[in-house]
């Protein structure tokens, strides 16, 4: 059975595993060693995602409910609080402050 890996353009996780030698990711479009010879993943990703993040397999569609964005975002993006949380809140004391949460960028 091959193993599926992780496209590292759009963060797609189903890739066949041979799919980085000239494989063509169906999220993103990306051919591997065509697309990415002259160009980082990242201006890909950027390129794709401002281009609309269209599903570029039309055979086999997207997965239900999917976004290009959140695809993304969890491939790439972690939440970090470098606020200190209250050890036990309750509902009604649970506050959220927003500024001790910041995105940071994985390096992909």
């Amino acid at each position: 059975m091959k193993q599926m890996i992780f496209c590292p353009v759009c963060g797609y996780r189903f890739l066949p595993e041979d799919a980085l030698n000239h494989g063509i990711c169906p999220s993103c479009g990306t051919e591997f060693g065509y697309d990415d010879v002259g160009r980082s993943h990242e201006a890909l990703r950027s390129e794709w995602l401002r281009a609309g993040g269209e599903w570029f397999d039309k055979s086999i569609g997207p997965p239900s409910n999917w976004s290009p964005y959140i695809q993304v975002m969890t491939a790439f993006e972690r939440i970090r609080f470098s606020g200190q949380v209250p050890k036990k809140p309750s509902m009604t004391e649970f506050q959220t402050d927003i500024q001790s949460i910041e995105w940071e960028r994985v390096a992909g």
